[in-house]
């Protein structure tokens, strides 16, 4: 073993030796012919001037091959293109075989260049700038150059008929030359790529393995690795064919993330208000011809798996999204024409999903076509448009959705969603929330409606606001546009029904305008109602079976025959109700109420506003009409001088229970006897203006006694009233025995029963006086009736016959009267 080892190492040494020996003789005998060979040799076969600074025979730096070394080469381009650089090395080798040299024989198969600049063109008519090998010469010294090496070099190049140009940073490249067949690998740092105006490969790392096929104007790739970035493909295909690409790139499994940096920076632009995330599996088709005017035709191919798509600008967020579909820029082969296509669509929200299919075209200007199936958090929901005035929005809704139209992925989309053209039909469940800072709750139970643009057709739709429920079928208009700020009214059509109602509540929806209007009625919401209540209540007012057609709109209210049960009656009317100015109101109504209790209504309004009678102090069953127009101020306060009210009413079974008022009659009447007064019927005419109320003549017919009864009666309590009693067997005494001189005075068989009195002042202390002036007219009249009959009766008895009448003149009676009576 040990000797074998020796007789190795002796081998070694003298090989060495050898080989030192060579090199010694070949360096300083053979040096100077060596670099003139190499750089006759190079001249021989390029049409332009070599230019060194200095040239070096040299073994040891590229050992083990010998090499000649350029300091400083410079080699141009020819006169066609200016003579500008076309390879510039600071330092160059060219490798040459020992045993070639020997004898006097050697080929150059290798350059190395480092430190150095390669300068490709091609200029408009797509002639390159590299052709100046000379294509005549001879056999011994033509360059059949197999490997080049470019060590920490610049590679630029530029076609001025595609507007290409590209500038890469080479840490190491190696180019094989087979012929026309050339093997590429390289790893180096692209500072750009450029197409036209769009950059491809901006302040890229890129590592190419390729082999290639190099013609005049054509370079084919027959097989390539590319990694660019984190980013890994494999090419094939031509991509300069005169000025014709055509290209097949395929991407497997690649992470979207990574991705998106390397595109250029238009397309980084278009994904500027999104995050996406997951892996992609594409192939991609680029052909047709790469010039200023065009761009090649772009078709891509891909799967999209364990997605993620989030917008910048709410929290929208998409999670395990599978897709597979198309990409292509179309007929004129730019954003504008370009088409996204995604067949099959399946993603997560946070507590739902969005699946389906959609196209996308032109990324110019955002158009989408989609048909979606969905279900959603209203919750979640809620974090996507913070200036929605619908607040803490909770519960689920599920659909299907088309829609044809414009989006963008920032404020723009809402303008473009009320200009798009889109269907969906959605169930809702459970769904909570509030309006703005108002304080009722909305609630909507479940519904099943269509949407479709900007109307939305319920077919069921249970809802609840605070105390009320309703049930609505009809449509609504741009409530989704109200919802998001772009429109400023909904309207709402239909027929709506309610098991309770409270209106006082209700009326509050008003207070939503607050901070956007001031007028009293909303100015986002017009309705046209067919209305059935079951229950409905204002404050002390309550009532059954509520019927009838609600309009509003334009600071309008109106209702069109509208029935209900109320009061133990029923009540029916019409009525107008505006705002001809900012928070004030106008109310025109016809209103019949039939066989109500008048005691319950007296309860219902609050004793209408007044303290004269209360509804402990009255019963009895009314019938009216009546005609009113009434006027509120702001903070609804009553504008009582302009309140006008006409009725005819009728009082039936009616009872004043303890009636102050009529209780100042106790000098004429005894006091136990106006306690409690009944009466049958009371009928007659009422009429409100500039705060008076006026009462044309009356009959009352109680069991106390009989009144007629007129005047008026101011809002401020003062009183004027015109009393007329017939005084029956119940009259007490106590006005007899005070009221001598109309104690009954019998005159032939009649009995004077009759007292008026005048009952002026205020309601808290009234003045009750007899009426002189009256009662002197009234006996003045009943003396000129007797006086009448009696001549009648002389005429016809005592004469006996009117011809006697005729021819003799009567004799005239006067009857005479003590005034002071």
């Amino acid at each position: 073993m040990k000797r074998i080892f020796n007789r190795i190492f002796n081998i070694l040494l003298i090989s060495i030796a050898i080989i030192g020996t060579l090199t010694f003789i070949i360096s300083t005998y053979f040096a100077d012919d060596i670099e003139n060979a190499v750089l006759e040799k190079i001249q021989a076969n390029i049409t332009v001037p070599l230019q060194v600074e200095n040239v070096e025979f040299t073994i040891y730096d590229n050992f083990p091959s010998a090499s000649v070394k350029f300091n400083n080469l410079l080699i141009t381009e020819d006169l066609d293109f200016g003579e500008d650089t076309l390879l510039y090395a600071k330092t160059a080798y060219i490798d040459i075989s020992l045993s070639e040299m020997i004898n006097n024989n050697f080929s150059i198969t290798k350059v190395i260049i480092s430190n150095g600049k390669l300068n490709i063109k091609f200029n408009e008519e797509n002639n390159p700038n590299y052709l100046i090998g000379k294509a005549n010469s001879n056999k011994e010294s033509k360059v059949k150059i197999e490997e080049i090496a470019l060590l920490n070099s610049e590679i630029l190049v530029e076609n001025l008929s595609t507007k290409f140009n590209m500038n890469l940073e080479t840490e190491r490249a190696i180019i094989e030359l087979i012929q026309s067949n050339i093997q590429l690998q390289t790893s180096a740092f692209s500072k750009n790529l450029t197409i036209g105006k769009v950059d491809y490969l901006d302040n890229k790392n890129i590592n190419i393995k390729a082999n290639l096929i190099v013609k005049k104007d054509t370079i084919e790739i027959l097989k390539s690795e590319l990694v660019i970035e984190e980013i890994s493909a494999n090419a094939k295909g031509i991509i300069l064919n005169n000025k014709n690409l055509d290209l097949e790139i395929k991407l497997e499994n690649q992470i979207i993330s990574e991705l998106i940096p390397t595109f250029p920076e238009n397309i980084k632009n278009v994904c500027k208000p999104f995050i996406l995330n997951g892996h992609i599996t594409s192939e991609i088709l680029l052909h047709g011809e790469i010039s200023k005017e065009s761009n090649p035709l772009f078709e891509m191919d891909y799967t999209i798996t364990n997605g993620v798509y989030e917008l910048k600008s709410i929290p929208f967020r998409l999670k395990n999204i599978s897709m597979n579909g198309s990409v292509t820029n179309g007929e004129q082969h730019n954003f504008k024409s370009t088409k996204i296509i995604a067949s099959e669509f399946i993603s997560e929200t946070g507590k739902g999903y969005l699946n389906g299919s959609f196209t996308l075209n032109n990324l110019n200007n955002y158009f989408l076509n989609a048909s979606l199936k969905s279900s959603w958090d209203f919750e979640e929901i809620n974090q996507y448009f913070e200036d929605s005035p619908f607040k803490n929005l909770q519960g689920k809704f599920t659909g299907n959705t088309n829609y044809n139209g414009n989006i963008a992925f920032d404020k723009r989309f809402k303008k473009m969603f009320i200009a798009a053209t889109h269907n969906s039909n959605l169930k809702f469940q459970n769904v909570k929330f509030n309006y703005k800072d108002f304080p009722l709750p909305f609630s909507i139970n479940y519904t099943d409606c269509n949407f479709n643009n900007h109307k939305i057709l319920f077919s069921a739709f249970g809802a609840t606001i605070a105390e009320s429920d309703l049930v609505f079928d009809g449509e609504t208009s741009n409530l989704i546009g109200y919802i998001i700020g772009e429109k400023n009214e909904i309207d709402l059509n239909g027929d709506i029904k309610s098991t309770y109602t409270n209106l006082k509540e209700l009326m509050t929806i008003s207070d939503i305008s607050e901070g956007k209007s001031t007028t009293i009625f909303p100015d986002w919401i017009a309705v046209n109602l067919n209305t059935e209540i079951k229950n409905l209540s204002y404050e002390n007012f309550t009532s059954t079976n509520f019927e009838g057609k609600i309009q509003f709109g334009n600071g309008t209210l109106k209702g069109f025959k509208l029935t209900t049960n109320s009061l133990d009656g029923k009540i029916d009317g019409n009525f107008i109700l505006t705002e001809p100015k900012n928070n004030h109101l106008m109310l025109l109504s016809d209103i019949n109420f039939s066989k109500i209790n008048i005691r319950n209504s007296f309860h219902a309004f609050n004793n209408y506003g007044q303290t004269f009678i209360k509804e402990n102090e009255i019963k009895g069953i009314g019938t009216a009409e009546m005609n009113i127009e009434a006027h509120w101020k702001p903070n609804f306060i009553l504008d009582e001088k302009k309140l006008k009210i006409k009725s005819h009413l009728v009082i039936e079974k009616g009872e004043l229970i303890d009636f102050k008022t009529l209780e100042s009659l106790s000098s004429y009447v005894s006091v136990d006897d106006l306690k409690h007064v009944k009466f049958s019927t009371l009928e007659n005419n009422i009429e409100v203006e500039d705060k008076i109320i006026t009462i044309p003549n009356m009959e009352i017919k109680s069991s106390a006694l009989s009144v007629f009864i007129s005047g008026t009666h101011t809002f401020n309590q003062d009183i004027n009233y015109d009393v007329k009693l017939l005084l029956s067997e119940l009259l007490s005494t106590s006005f007899r025995k005070k009221n001598t001189e109309f104690g009954e005075e019998e005159k032939n068989g009649k009995i004077f029963n009759t007292v008026y009195l005048k009952m002026t002042g205020n309601t808290e202390d009234p003045k009750i006086s007899l009426d002189r002036i009256r009662f002197m007219e009234d006996v003045s009249e009943g003396i000129k009736e007797e006086k009448k009959t009696i001549s009648n009766i002389i005429k016809e008895d005592i004469l006996q016959t009117k011809e006697k009448e005729k021819e003799e003149g009567g004799q005239e009676v006067e009857i005479e009267w003590n005034p002071e009576l």
